[in-house]
């Protein structure tokens, strides 16, 4: 076994073990949703700079960029196209709207998402636990 397998063995159980069930709505006007697993990524960028401030320096400021990962051989088998626009239902209250993909890697793909207001998430279809 090379080292690229144990790599990927290892991020196989790690998604399996931090996996939250999710309902993957495409951008359509009549979605049809498909549930999937997902791991919900939320990275703070500390470097952000904001604006100037009066005496003339950057004020810094902590930025949220979530992410999302896909399995990429979930979404093979359930015939799932991800598209920018989409939506994610993770619960009541917890949705998010994808953006652009990371490229993407040999077992997973990774999008940057918006989470949406807990107002925009009230007509969601949700997971069954």
């Amino acid at each position: 076994m090379s080292i690229r397998d144990i790599k990927r063995a290892a991020r196989r159980d790690l998604h399996d073990a931090l996996k939250v069930p999710a309902i993957y709505l495409p951008p359509v006007d009549t979605p049809t949703p498909y549930p999937i697993h997902i791991r919900i990524h939320s990275k703070w960028d500390a470097t952000t700079m904001d604006s100037q401030t009066l005496q003339g320096t950057l004020v810094s400021r902590q930025s949220i960029f979530p992410k999302i990962l896909f399995m990429r051989d979930e979404l093979d088998e359930q015939g799932i196209i991800l598209r920018r626009g989409g939506i994610v239902s993770v619960e009541a209250g917890e949705a998010y709207k994808l953006d652009n993909a990371e490229p993407p890697d040999d077992i997973s793909i990774s999008y940057f998402v918006t989470q949406l207001d807990e107002d925009e998430t009230t007509d969601l279809p949700v997971p069954e636990v």
